[in-house]
């Protein structure tokens, strides 16, 4: 028994060699190639890195997303009553060209709001300069834009200029704007 167990087991050191040889031949393919191929996978995953970076389907670069540019000037404090007839003139002559409101509005950098709270001082100047001088000789140091505005709706309710206001909004000499809300 021994011989036949010292056989098997020579048989099985040399089959078991054989099989570590075998194995270890294998296993150094297999991890050589194993090595290989993922040295090959970084290559393309690298190259797939670098054509997308490159060009698209279509043959054109990619490009982030741009911000968007805003059109128009940027809005200038108005103090004055005259600053404030200037800057309805200019939305005024902007709308008499042919374009919207909102785009005068944006031309000229203001707000919609901001018009039409201080239209009723170009109203009265355009209306009746001379009660507009009168009111405006009243203003006061540290009075506010819209105060006086409210002075000049009040005078020309008064007035009764209404109707020459109505007129010249009709006619394109003036705005056709109302405050909303009031």
């Amino acid at each position: 028994m021994a011989s036949v167990k010292a056989p098997v087991t020579s048989e099985g050191d040399q089959i078991g060699a054989a099989n570590s040889s075998s194995s270890s031949t294998s296993s150094s393919s297999s991890s050589s190639s194993c090595s290989s191929s993922s040295s090959s996978d970084r290559g393309k995953k690298r190259k797939s890195k670098k054509k997308k970076n490159k060009k698209s389907k279509d043959g054109k670069k990619k490009r982030g997303k741009k911000a968007k540019k805003t059109k128009g000037k940027t809005a200038k404090r108005v103090l004055t009553p005259e600053d404030a007839i200037t800057r309805y003139k200019r939305v005024l002559e902007a709308v008499n060209k042919g374009s919207n409101k909102t785009a005068a509005y944006r031309a000229v950098g203001v707000d919609r709001k901001t018009i039409a709270d201080t239209a009723s001082i170009a109203e009265l100047h355009a209306v009746n300069p001379g009660i507009f001088q009168d009111i405006r000789g009243t203003l006061k140091k540290g009075e506010t834009l819209l105060r006086f505005s409210e002075v000049c709706k009040s005078a020309i309710k008064d007035k009764h200029l209404e109707g020459k206001v109505q007129e010249l909004k009709m006619n394109g000499g003036l705005l056709s704007i109302n405050p909303k809300g009031k």
